[in-house]
Formats: C-alpha cells, sequence, structure tokens
C-alpha cells in the first residue's frame, strides 16, 4: 500500500438487522413527532383536550406497536445503505433553517410564523432524506408538510396555526403507517 492511499470507507451495515433498526428508528420518530405536532396547537382547537389527546397517544402506541412487529417479521431484501452524508447535511440544514425562522419571526414581532418557520424545514429535510435512507415515500411527507404550511399560512391565526400542527402531526403518522403496511406486505412477499 502506497502512502498516498487512503484508506476505504467502512461499509454501512445493511442487512436485515440495519434495516429493521432503520425502520422501527423511523417509525418511532414519526409517531413521536406526528404525536407532538398533533398534541401542541391541536389544544386551541374546540375539542374536549382529554379525550383528543388520550385517542392520540393511543393510536400513536398502537401504530408503533403494530410497525415494531412488522419489522420484526420482516424478512425480504436489505434496503440500501444509509448516506450518513447525506442524512447530516440534512438534518443540519433543517436546524440552521429552523433557527434562522424562528428568530426572524420573533424579530419581526410575528409569533404566529415561529410553527411555521419549523414546519417547513422539518418538510423540506424529508427531500434529502428520501435518498440518505433510500426511502422514496420520505418525499411524499416532505411535499406534504410543505404544502400544510403553505395552505395554513392562508387560514387566520388560530386555525391556522392549529391545522398546521394537525396537518404536519397526520402527515407524519401516516407516514409511520406506511412504513408499517409496507413491511407487512413486503413479509408477505407482496412486493418485489
Amino acid at each position: 500500500m502506497s502512502a498516498s492511499a487512503s484508506p476505504a470507507p467502512r461499509p454501512v451495515p445493511s442487512g436485515p438487522s440495519g434495516e429493521i433498526r432503520r425502520r422501527r428508528f423511523g417509525a418511532a420518530v414519526c409517531c413521536v413527532a406526528g404525536v407532538w405536532w398533533c398534541w401542541a396547537p391541536a389544544a386551541r382547537l374546540p375539542l374536549p383536550p382529554v379525550a383528543a389527546h388520550a385517542a392520540l397517544v393511543i393510536a400513536a402506541a398502537a401504530l408503533f406497536a403494530a410497525a415494531s412487529s412488522a419489522i420484526r417479521a420482516y424478512r425480504g431484501p436489505a434496503a440500501p445503505a444509509v448516506n450518513r452524508r447525506l442524512m447530516i447535511y440534512a438534518i443540519a440544514m433543517e436546524v440552521v433553517l429552523i433557527l434562522c425562522g424562528t428568530t426572524l419571526a420573533g424579530a419581526c414581532g410575528r409569533p404566529d410564523l415561529v410553527l411555521p418557520a419549523i414546519a417547513l424545514p422539518v418538510g423540506l429535510h424529508f427531500l434529502p432524506l428520501a435518498r440518505a435512507f433510500g426511502y422514496p415515500p420520505y418525499r411524499v411527507t416532505g411535499l406534504a408538510i410543505c404544502g400544510v404550511v403553505a395552505v395554513c399560512l392562508t387560514l387566520p391565526r388560530p386555525l391556522g396555526s392549529a391545522m398546521l400542527g394537525v396537518g404536519v402531526g397526520a402527515s407524519l403518522l401516516l407516514t409511520a403507517l406506511h412504513m408499517t403496511v409496507r413491511l407487512r406486505r413486503l413479509s408477505r412477499g407482496a412486493f418485489s
């Protein structure tokens, strides 16, 4: 080996155990974030808070349990290895945009723009994550969240904030549901 040759990068495990960990983690993140997005802003809606929040937590817990079960049963082909550099860039971009957006909203005296300033980078970061994780449905999640932000910015203040939270939360929970259904079908051989 010559002095100028650099060592080969260490491969990221992409076998069934790596796939299971990534999908379980993805389902967990989408469930937890979905519950948070629905819970916090939805408190402003005229719903019985305890019943609505309890139903949301129970639904998210059931969804996560189903996702974990489907992921454990999955024995299909391995997903591509995670592109860690792209994942780190996507998350760093999300954090920087959230900090800049919320600071700008506060400096302009527009607290009603704080949630959209958080939600838009959340949606945008799913676009490169789709490629980083080799999971194209994340593009749909990202575009759905960005669309929800655009629509909710046109609504009056309290309703727009509440609907933004519910829309982003629903997008994330539907993503977790999609992961669950897809893995169940894959484990039964419905997809190639």
